[in-house]
């Protein structure tokens, strides 16, 4: 399985993508979180590719090797680059996964192209705007690029990310991590935290989504607490609610076999 990535003019901009695998009809969408890449799904490829489907990664632009606009980037123009995509690869429907940020995606994928949506995972994410806390960590996150430069911002931040149990025993995780985190320019970085900030109230479409729904969740994760994935879980009829153990905000990096499993599983339950 080659995993050279191809690239597209999309929405006025260079999207870099891979595209894997021969599932005709059965194509999975996998979004990456902030500040990572398409390569934060290297441990999904080869098991969805020999299920059988076809599997489309992109880089969010300002990410990965899709080019950084400047003045362009929010949740919205992120899923408009998506939708746009896929249309120019001929994908009428879709699984799409989406890694906390990209479960953001996901959301606002849902608000413009529903109908190209056949089923959704989302990990370590949440429908809720950012509350206080959360606005003030990412205004220190800002201050810290700002005023120390990204390796201290990666350093800091990267290995919160995941679970104590990755940290200690898989560096090799977590230099992943860096090594995904410090491809992005600062600017892109800052201006994505800011549009992070703005991102919308989600939990007003959850009893419109209509699709099968499987919401995954890291037990130690505390950049969206599991509380959130409960809330979605309660107001997203077609849901189902996993915790992993030994799993932070990263859980699809810290126990991929489980989740691997527990996805796969859930499409075939689905018909998906």
């Amino acid at each position: 399985m080659s995993l050279s990535s191809k690239n597209l003019t999309i929405n006025g901009t260079e999207i870099s993508f891979y595209d894997l695998g021969q599932g005709g009809d059965k194509t999975i969408v996998f979004l990456h979180s902030f500040n990572h890449s398409k390569l934060m799904w290297i441990y999904q490829f080869p098991d969805f590719v020999k299920a059988g489907y076809r599997v489309i990664a992109p880089d969010f632009r300002g990410h990965g090797d899709s080019l950084y606009t400047p003045g362009k980037i929010s949740m919205e123009i992120f899923a408009k680059d998506i939708v746009e995509l896929l249309q120019e690869l001929n994908v009428k429907k879709a699984v799409i996964v989406g890694s906390s940020m990209g479960g953001f995606v996901a959301f606002n994928i849902w608000r413009i192209a529903n109908d190209m949506i056949s089923g959704l995972i989302l990990a370590g994410t949440k429908a809720h705007p950012d509350g206080e806390n959360e606005k003030s960590r990412r205004t220190n996150q800002i201050k810290i690029l700002k005023e120390k430069g990204i390796r201290e911002f990666v350093n800091s931040f990267a290995p919160k990310r995941l679970s104590k149990y990755t940290v200690e025993h898989k560096p090799w995780v977590v230099d992943l991590v860096r090594v995904m985190s410090m491809s992005m320019e600062k600017e892109a970085i800052i201006e994505t935290l800011q549009a992070l900030m703005n991102k919308s109230d989600d939990t007003k479409i959850l009893k419109d989504i209509n699709v099968p729904t499987l919401i995954v969740c890291g037990k130690e994760d505390t950049f969206t607490p599991c509380n959130y994935s409960q809330y979605m879980h309660e107001n997203i009829e077609k849901s189902k609610l996993i915790i992993l153990e030994n799993a932070a905000h990263m859980c699809v990096m810290d126990q991929p076999e489980s989740f691997n499993e527990i996805s796969l599983h859930f499409l075939r339950e689905s018909n998906l």
